[in-house]
């Protein structure tokens, strides 16, 4: 389940699109947004610096810290985006899911229980959903990677469609 939360906070920071799971080829969209030097291949560095610069774009008062609400109002403002691209039209459904989200982001990343996510919570997350990704352990991701890391709708590792964690000894 945390990763899970972990890929649902990618899609949150905008990394990862709306959701993960929108159809083919969106594991290489989210690849392409964080691979800063166009390798095809994601290094732990990359995934921080991407993830951090979201972080921040999120964190509305710049405390160094996102609340349920930032992250909320953050997700309602790129729906609304979407939207005026789209139909126009509310998506209810997606709505619900983000909420149940940022729920979930919070349970499993809170970390202290403060009711707020900071930079080195989100970080140490990251560091672990790298390390399942990485199947090789060459210290990068790759396209193929990547998608074999991601289940069913974005699940990454816990469920029964996702890469179970490995053993690197």
């Amino acid at each position: 389940m945390k990763k899970l939360i972990t890929i649902s906070l990618l899609s949150a920071l905008g990394l990862g699109g709306v959701a993960l799971a929108e159809g083919p080829g969106h594991h290489g969209r989210m690849l392409e947004k964080l691979d800063q030097n166009h390798d095809g291949r994601l290094t732990k560095a990359e995934l921080q610096s991407g993830a951090l610069a979201r972080f921040t774009e999120i964190d509305a008062n710049r405390d160094g810290k996102v609340t349920k609400q930032e992250l909320a109002a953050h997700r309602e403002a790129k729906m609304a985006e979407h939207r005026a691209n789209a139909d126009g039209q509310p998506d209810t459904e997606r709505g619900e899911r983000h909420a149940r989200m940022v729920e979930r982001f919070f349970t499993k990343l809170d970390a202290n229980k403060d009711g707020v996510v900071d930079a080195k919570e989100l970080s140490a997350d990251l560091n672990d959903r790298f390390e399942s990704l990485d199947v090789n352990g060459d210290g990068v991701v790759d396209a193929a990677e990547m998608a074999s890391g991601f289940g069913h709708h974005g699940q990454c590792g816990d469920g029964e469609h996702g890469k179970h964690d490995h053993d690197r000894s």
